[in-house]
């Protein structure tokens, strides 16, 4: 979808100063983060203007600025590793649900404390099909900004994602590769039970590819209209970013 027919689909439904944002937001000349509104215990965070009022981090755990990748953890995991394999995953074949604010498996929880948690797969969910997703390269880092219907937003950069010892930042067809974690387990999956977790994936040329069984895509339906952002499920194994969120 073009810009232009963006600010058309939304004229009815924005009020003048969002619509103004958003318009200022699409302008690739305009590719500065806007400003953060607040904090919770000393982190940024932006109002997207969601339907459930969940606030979004501006930077992921462990990051200095919001286009730098952070830490890369594997799901229900708290610290980053070496090697991302089954036999020291903390969480495959454990039988768990939701994770997010238990801090013996939320790293959001656990390092910025307060209201911080990782977003649930139904809030990510959200976010995928309530904001406009528009590809950015920010200090040479490519990534997404979340456009809000309110015209604020938030930058998540395609950082890649680390499996075994590799390290990969461009998928198997192309394209750069962004992966983040929710704190919901994938139970429903045709996989080996609770050995599988829900995440946010982002990926430039978005080939219908998982990014730990690339030949077994199980990608939502909840997409943007360029279909590069989507919500995912993934072996727990896998090193993804944290994007943190608070009530």
């Amino acid at each position: 979808m073009s810009d232009n027919l963006i600010i058309n689909e939304f004229k009815e439904i924005l009020d003048e100063q969002s619509l103004q944002k958003l318009e200022h937001f699409l302008d690739e000349d305009n590719a500065s983060f806007c400003d953060a509104q607040n904090e919770i215990n000393g982190h940024e965070y932006i109002d997207l203007g969601l339907p459930s009022g969940v606030k979004w981090a501006t930077c992921n755990v462990g990051a200095d600025s919001p286009e730098d990748a952070g830490g890369f953890y594997a799901w229900g995991e708290t610290v980053t590793k070496d090697e991302y394999t089954k036999d020291n995953s903390l969480t495959y074949g454990l039988e768990l649900d939701v994770i997010s604010g238990d801090s013996q498996y939320d790293v959001a929880r656990k390092e910025w404390g307060g209201t911080w948690r990782l977003p649930t797969n139904e809030e990510m969910t959200e976010l995928v099909t309530n904001c406009i997703f528009k590809r950015r390269t920010i200090n040479n880092v490519v990534g997404y900004f979340a456009i809000g219907l309110n015209g604020n937003r938030i930058f998540l950069p395609a950082s890649g994602y680390y499996c075994g010892s590799r390290y990969y930042y461009k998928e198997f067809f192309g394209g750069v590769s962004g992966d983040y974690w929710s704190g919901t387990s994938g139970k429903e999956s045709i996989f080996v039970k609770d050995t599988v977790a829900y995440g946010l994936k982002l990926d430039t040329e978005n080939k219908e590819t998982a990014t730990f069984f690339p030949f077994l895509s199980l990608e939502s339906e909840s997409k943007t209209e360029s279909e590069e952002v989507t919500t995912c499920i993934d072996g727990r194994i896998v090193g993804k970013n944290i994007r943190p969120v608070s009530d």
